[in-house]
C-alpha cells in the first residue's frame, strides 16, 4: 500500500509512540504492511508535525539558535562562519518587580543532536538514491543468517612508525579492511540475509576537535575530518557492495561508540540516502546504544560496550526484547570497546567482545595493550544458534605503505 495514504494523525500518533522518525515508519509499517524505505517526503512530514507530537521545537529553529540565531529569546548576534554558540549570558536590567540577573545558557546536546538528524535528510537530497540497485545471487539459503562482525574499525587512526614501533594511517586502513572483507565473503556461506554489524568506533575521531567527546581526550588523527569521512563513507560502500553480491537482503546495524557518538548517525544517513532506491539494503539510522535483531530463535544484540557493565546486558536484553526473549533460545550480545576478546556466559545470553584490525596508538601502547588483530563472520542457523564462524587475521591482509 503507498505511504500516500498515511494520515497526519497516524504519523503524529506514531512519533508519540516511538519518539523518532525511524521508528514512527516501523510502527506504520505494521499498520499499513509492507511500505519498504522512508522517503524523504515522509521524513519531511515527519519534521513538519513533530511539534504537534510534542517534540519541543521545530529543528530549523535549533539550528538557528546554535549559530546565536533566537530574536524571541534575546539571541540576536549570530557567531560567524564556521563557528557556532556555545552558550549565551544575558544581562536583564532590574525592573519593579524583578532584581537584576545574569541569565545564562547552554547547548542542550540531545536536542541538538535531534534537530540535526531531522534536517539531515533534506541536505542529502542531491545524492539520494545514487547507489544502483543491483540483483542479487540467484540461489541463496533462507535458513542461515551471516554476520559480519565490524570490531571497532578507528577509520581515521594515525599510528607513526618511530614512536610506536607501527605505522597505520587512511590508506592502510581501507586496504586492510577491504581485503579483510573480501576474505569473508568468499567463505562464508550464501546466506539469504546477512547482517553487516558496526559494534562502534567505526571513526577514530567524531569531529574536526580530534578529541573523544565524552572526555576531551585528544586523539591521534590522518588528515583532517573531511578526508577521514570520505574514506568512511568509501570502505563502507564496498562492504555493502560486497555482501550484496553474496546475500540477497543485508542490514547495516550502526552503533554508535565513544569515539564517534554522532559520526556514527552522519554515515548511517549519508548511506541510507545513497541506497534508498535499493530494496535489498535497510540502514540502521538510528542512534540508539542498545539495537536487535531477530531471527527465528535467534535474537542478537548490538552496543559498543562503554556505557554499562557486560555483566548488566542479560537483563537489559530481557527488559528491552521482552516478546523475543520469550520466543528465542539463542541469545548473544556482541559488543566492542575493549579491542580484545572475551566471553562471558550470563543468565539467559552470551556476551562477547572482537578484535579489531586497526593497530594500537600512541595511548594504547604506552598502556600496555597488545591484543591480536583480526576480523570475523558469525553463521546462525535460525532454529539451532551459531552454526560456524570464519575469522580472517591480519597476517593474511598485504599492505603498500
Amino acid at each position: 500500500m503507498s505511504q500516500m495514504v498515511i494520515t497526519d494523525d497516524q504519523i503524529i500518533e506514531a512519533l508519540r509512540k516511538t519518539g523518532s522518525t525511524q521508528g514512527a515508519w516501523q510502527s506504520l509499517r505494521k499498520i499499513h504492511g509492507r511500505l519498504g524505505k522512508p522517503s524523504g517526503t515522509f521524513n519531511a512530514r515527519c519534521r513538519r508535525l513533530k511539534p504537534a507530537a510534542g517534540f519541543s521545537a521545530d529543528p530549523a529553529d535549533v539550528l538557528k539558535a546554535k549559530r546565536g540565531i533566537a530574536p524571541e529569546h534575546d539571541m540576536i548576534r549570530p557567531s560567524a562562519p564556521g563557528f557556532f554558540v556555545k552558550g549565551v549570558s544575558t544581562y536583564y536590567k532590574a525592573t519593579e518587580e524583578t532584581p537584576a540577573q545574569w541569565v545564562k545558557t547552554q547547548i542542550d546536546k540531545e536536542e541538538a543532536l535531534e534537530a540535526w538528524m531531522a534536517a539531515m535528510p533534506a541536505l542529502l537530497d542531491p545524492i539520494r538514491g545514487k547507489a544502483k540497485p543491483t540483483k542479487g545471487p540467484k540461489y541463496t539459503d533462507d535458513q542461515i543468517l551471516t554476520g559480519y562482525v565490524l570490531g571497532d574499525m578507528h577509520i581515521g587512526l594515525m599510528c607513526w612508525e618511530h614512536e610506536v614501533g607501527h605505522n597505520f594511517d587512511l590508506k592502510i586502513a581501507e586496504q586492510l579492511y577491504c581485503q579483510a572483507i573480501d576474505r569473508l565473503v568468499s567463505v562464508t556461506p550464501a546466506s539469504t540475509e546477512a547482517l553487516i554489524i558496526n559494534v562502534g568506533d567505526l571513526q577514530h575521531s567524531n569531529d574536526p576537535t580530534n578529541k573523544t567527546p565524552g572526555h576531551g581526550n585528544q586523539l591521534d588523527v590522518d588528515g583532517r575530518d573531511p578526508k577521514i569521512r570520505r574514506v568512511t563513507l568509501r570502505i563502507m560502500r564496498y562492504y555493502i557492495d560486497q555482501v550484496l553480491k553474496h546475500h540477497k537482503k543485508a542490514f547495516f546495524l550502526n552503533t554508535p561508540g565513544n569515539h564517534d557518538i554522532s559520526a556514527t548517525t552522519w554515515i548511517g544517513l549519508v548511506l541510507d540516502a545513497l541506497y534508498e532506491k535499493d530494496p535489498r539494503i535497510q540502514i540502521d539510522i538510528e542512534p540508539a546504544y542498545f539495537r536487535y535483531h531477530r531471527f527465528g530463535k535467534n535474537l542478537i544484540g548490538v552496543t559498543h560496550g562503554d556505557t554499562v557493565k557486560l555483566e548488566e546486558l542479560s537483563g537489559i536484553m530481557a527488559v528491552d526484547r521482552e516478546a523475543d526473549w520469550g520466543e528465542t533460545k539463542h541469545r548473544v550480545w556482541l559488543t566492542g570497546h575493549v579491542h580484545h576478546l572475551r566471553t562471558l556466559e550470563l543468565r539467559g545470553c552470551t556476551v562477547e567482545t572482537f578484535r579489531t584490525l586497526a593497530k594500537a596508538d600512541a595511548w594504547h601502547m604506552k598502556s600496555g595493550y597488545r591484543s591480536g588483530r583480526d576480523m570475523r563472520a558469525i553463521v546462525w542457523d535460525r532454529d539451532h544458534g551459531e552454526d560456524a564462524r570464519y575469522t580472517v587475521g591480519v597476517s593474511r591482509l598485504k599492505v603498500v605503505e
